[in-house]
């Protein structure tokens, strides 16, 4: 029950933001709610956040949605955290566009019976198109590296990720909720350069196509490689959505697939989806966590699973 109403608060807050609902923003924050944003700055309490989400899309037309999710509660608590992508589509007449991609994460706590988010982390990837069209933001630095006079990144992995603040937490919905959330870590981890997350994915004996990497065998490898891979690109984001979850009788292996979000892909994001590729990849559950054994990436488009996976 909690994660569902947990995604209905994802649902509503994206909605209320990009129809500059100010009542429905203040209304979904505790009263000392505190907004970081690599866009706006720290931002406190709950009327000082509507004020400032309320008006970031005066103009455009504008789209949000969101994907890979990970839900969890903090043992003991009434609170719980979560990590998600959002991408947003701006437009403004036939060829003034503009796309984002974002991280965020944060916590919802009960406050008189209501879940509300008292923490939200947001921070912006890439912009692509015309960032004219949210010129109330700072933009992110984009296809470089660091350079004197950047500000510091407001999510940090190795302190920000629920999976390092936390020794444990409470999973949150079924089997295959929680295998497909799983994705969630793994693209978290390469997308942050954070290589010991990214290192608790995959088993010692993991193995498989890592296109355009290649055919990579075992843990040392595939991190080693990956980390190669990644560093070229600090905007890296890899939007994905689970498709199919088949878990074997013994519950200690399953198949996974994940159609990868292109969100530079559509002109408004409620079009039916267009995937710019796949993951089929073996899970084993290890010491009660989901975990890579086997990783095949397919790039190619398809808009139906049936038009990729016969069985």
């Amino acid at each position: 029950m909690e994660r569902q109403t947990i995604l209905i608060k994802i649902t509503n807050l994206l909605h209320f933001w990009e129809t500059g609902d100010q009542a429905g923003i203040a209304n979904i924050f505790t009263k000392e709610a505190v907004f970081n944003s690599s866009a706006h700055g720290v931002v406190k309490s709950n009327d000082l956040i509507a004020k400032t989400l309320s008006v970031d899309f005066d103009g455009p037309e504008v789209s949000l949605r969101s994907s890979n999710y990970f839900i969890a509660q903090i043992p003991d608590t009434l609170k719980y955290v979560f990590t998600m992508y959002v991408y947003g589509i701006l437009k403004k007449g036939e060829n003034d566009f503009l796309v984002f991609g974002a991280t965020a994460t944060g916590y919802l706590t009960q406050v008189d019976g209501a879940l509300l988010f008292s923490d939200f982390i947001f921070s912006v990837n890439w912009f692509e198109g015309n960032s004219k069209l949210l010129n109330k933001w700072i933009a992110p630095k984009g296809n470089r590296y660091w350079q004197a006079g950047d500000l510091g990144k407001n999510i940090v992995s190795e302190i920000d990720a629920p999976w390092h603040k936390y020794g444990q937490l409470i999973g949150l919905g079924t089997e295959e909720e929680l295998l497909k959330q799983s994705y969630a870590k793994y693209a978290w981890a390469i997308d942050q350069a954070d290589f010991v997350l990214l290192s608790s994915m995959f088993s010692s004996h993991a193995c498989g196509n890592f296109t355009p990497m290649g055919d990579l065998s075992g843990k040392h490898q595939i991190i080693s490689t990956m980390k190669d891979f990644r560093q070229p690109w600090p905007y890296m984001q890899h939007f994905g959505e689970g498709l199919r979850v088949k878990i074997d009788p013994d519950q200690a292996e399953a198949r996974l697939i994940i159609g990868r979000i292109i969100p530079q892909q559509y002109e408004t994001a409620i079009q039916k989806k267009q995937y710019g590729a796949y993951y089929d990849l073996t899970m084993k559950k290890i010491n009660n966590d989901w975990v890579i054994y086997h990783f095949t990436y397919n790039p190619g488009w398809f808009s139906d699973i049936a038009d990729i996976i016969q069985d």
